[in-house]
């Protein structure tokens, strides 16, 4: 089973593997009680700043110069293959360690080259850019679980971000040391407007401002952990505990986040559950 962080759960549950006395109470009879199914979701929490720089050419937005610049865009493209047209946005990441003495990085950042707030969703009729913040080792665990026991309906998922204070201290820490980087006076003169965080004057106001607006960063990771003991899911070979011949491949098995994207290291569990499937079957077969 390879269904990601979030439907990899739901698929167990639904299928009667996870929480028995939960499945229970939604009518789903219990093949196997493992109640670790859905259990410690840990996520990469996101807040975007927003930063109003007017009539720049290697920036993008809703606004005359972007309107100007198309043109030129669309020439260079189909001549080069190169240019904004071949962006990838967010075109500059990050790591940032908020003390000499932090072990690794805390932070993460992305500057993306418009103001697209909620991951796009939410569009700004100005032209500037958008550093995402991210809080790579956050300590709050979250879950998965059913609102019915019907497939068609969506999963609950409870993030519970900033369940532990501690991550919303950190965080505040790492959006300002990233908000500080367009107070320095090489962005200074050229930022007409701080969007998010103008207001900030206090940790508070900071706090205020991040909680109100965090998100995710799309890496839903943990909730079929690997490991043992009682909330653990599948063994080191991937296998789930308790039930033969089930395997769950993907991001839902890291005992922890990793430090960064999560794509790759979900490539390297695809390609290792792929070498363990292998030597299972031909240890069988030979």
């Amino acid at each position: 089973m390879a269904c990601g962080g979030i439907l990899s759960p739901r698929l167990l549950l639904l299928s009667g593997v996870g929480d028995g006395a939960a499945l229970q109470a939604l009518g789903i009879p219990v093949v196997h009680h493992l109640p670790g199914v859905g259990r410690n979701l840990m996520d990469h929490l996101d807040f975007i700043l927003a930063y109003h720089i007017p009539a720049d050419p290697n920036l993008l937005g809703i606004s005359p110069t972007t309107a100007v610049q198309i043109p030129k865009w669309i020439r260079r493209w189909r001549a080069e293959r190169r240019g904004m047209l071949a962006s990838c946005f967010a075109e500059f990441n990050g790591f940032l360690r908020l003390s000499a003495g932090s072990p690794r990085p805390e932070i993460q950042y992305e500057f993306v080259v418009a103001i697209a707030l909620d991951h796009g969703r939410r569009l700004v009729a100005r032209h500037g850019i958008s550093p995402h913040v991210l809080l790579l080792h956050p300590k709050s665990r979250g879950t998965v679980t059913l609102a019915s026991p019907r497939v068609e309906d969506p999963p609950l998922i409870d993030p519970r971000y900033y369940d532990d204070p501690d991550d919303l201290v950190t965080h505040v820490a790492g959006v300002k040391r990233v908000a500080a980087m367009f107070r320095t006076p090489t962005f200074r003169h050229l930022i007409k407007d701080d969007l998010m965080t103008g207001h900030c004057g206090t940790d508070a106001d900071w706090a205020d401002v991040i909680r109100s607006h965090v998100g995710t960063n799309y890496h839903p990771v943990g909730t079929c952990r690997m490991g043992p003991g009682p909330d653990a899911v599948v063994d080191a070979r991937l296998r789930v505990h308790g039930l033969h011949g089930l395997r769950v491949v993907d991001s839902s098995i890291m005992p922890t986040i990793p430090g960064g994207n999560t794509m790759a290291p979900s490539i390297m569990i695809g390609e290792k559950g792929a070498d363990l499937i292998r030597e299972d079957w031909h240890r069988a077969t030979s």
